[in-house]
């Protein structure tokens, strides 16, 4: 428990000096418009909210004496794969483009984590990256490449 509101803390102190970040980048245009600011700022405030959570939750536990039993141990093979489809996307993304590498990540984390439905992992590894770089590209007018 003691482990879970440092964790709590940590987070939300690096989600409030995040948020002072995300206010300082520059931003023209109207306010009519989406800035750059818009995703960082969200991105701070649900890491603020999460860290609230975190500690509301560790304080519920222990008023009623909840005892944490012991972690898990780390799947040190299934992080490492994770790992390393992140670096290859890392690497790939800016040859093939976001279209082609998304949704080789996307399947591959799916996979990674144990799902064997193939046909619908497919499906949300094509459907999802489209989505999200028609949504982007025509809606945000934010290019993904």
């Amino acid at each position: 428990m003691k482990k879970d509101s440092q964790v709590a803390i940590v987070i939300i102190i690096f989600s409030l000096l995040y948020l002072i970040g995300a206010n300082m980048i520059n931003q023209a245009g109207s306010s009519a418009t989406v800035g750059p600011r818009a995703f960082p700022i969200g991105i701070g405030i649900l890491m603020l909210v999460s860290g609230i959570w975190l500690a509301v939750a560790t304080r519920n536990r222990q008023s009623a004496g909840f005892q944490l039993d012991d972690l898990e141990p780390v799947d040190w093979r299934t992080f490492g794969i994770s790992a390393g489809l992140l670096i290859l996307y890392a690497i790939i993304q800016p040859v093939v483009g976001f279209l082609i590498a998304t949704p080789l990540l996307m399947y591959g984390q799916i996979w990674n984590f144990g799902s064997r439905h193939y046909k619908r992992d497919i499906a949300i590894s094509l459907l999802l990256p489209i989505v999200v770089y028609l949504a982007f590209n025509f809606v945000l007018r934010i290019k993904l490449g």
